[in-house]
């Protein structure tokens, strides 16, 4: 499980993060720390890769709060869960406003904290077991399997999935599709997304499946996908 914590205090940051760890809720290597503004960078950029995010909502100086953030990752990435965590009760009926699944006050942290991580957790597994991905095929609404799909291939204006049993075809960005997408779906190629649960190895220049397909590997996103792919494997171990 993927976690960043966004808040404009180092004390903070550093209190919420010890917790955590101390409950082994993550590994360190799976918690991320960051300030408003580089969080906003990430959306802004459609960079996100997160599965929960432990917000704070006060932000001094700024022009916007967690709840404007929030709003914007629930747009963006709707599959991830949202902690909020503050110590303004006055924010609690504008939360509402967005998708969260728990609201902490900082002075509660210790006892409330892990128990909202682990609600997260839960609700994270139950959504990673049914990931779907809908589309519009041929006129028609899909509902796509994500643990069917071997790899997404943009031809140009439209993308093609390909899964165990057929291909799909409907227009649509990579960009926009990966928002959509599970941790186990990395960006090899300009053209390319595929899943690492179907990579059979990883070459030079492109990336076998398991249905025989050759993938190739941009010179850009290699180093990416060869840290996910390491990554992928050490999890399995």
């Amino acid at each position: 499980m993927k976690i960043i914590i966004c808040d404009d205090n180092e004390e903070e940051i550093v209190r919420s993060k010890r917790v955590i760890l101390d409950q082994k809720l993550a590994e360190e290597k799976d918690v991320t720390t960051c300030q408003p503004e580089e969080l906003l960078k990430q959306i802004e950029g459609q960079t996100l890769e997160c599965d929960l995010f432990i917000m704070d909502i006060e932000f001094d100086g700024r022009d916007y709060n967690g709840i404007t953030l929030s709003t914007a990752i629930n747009e963006l990435q709707p599959e991830s869960q949202i902690i909020y965590l503050t110590n303004i009760l006055e924010f609690a009926p504008e939360v509402y406003e967005t998708k969260h699944c728990y609201f902490v006050l900082k002075a509660n942290m210790d006892l409330m904290l892990p128990r909202a991580v682990r609600k997260a957790e839960v609700l994270i597994q139950k959504r990673k077991k049914n990931a779907v991905l809908e589309i519009f095929n041929q006129g028609s609404r899909v509902i796509i399997s994500q643990n069917e799909i071997f790899y997404i291939e943009r031809v140009q204006r439209k993308l093609q999935i390909h899964t165990k049993e057929k291909e799909y075809s409907y227009y649509s960005s990579l960009r926009k599709l990966q928002g959509q997408l599970e941790e186990v779906f990395v960006r090899c190629h300009e053209a390319y997304i595929v899943n690492l649960d179907y990579v059979k190895v990883v070459e030079k220049e492109q990336i076998r499946m398991e249905n025989s397909d050759v993938i190739p590997i941009g010179v850009s996103y290699e180093k990416e996908l060869r840290k996910r792919y390491l990554n992928y494997w050490a999890e399995q171990v």
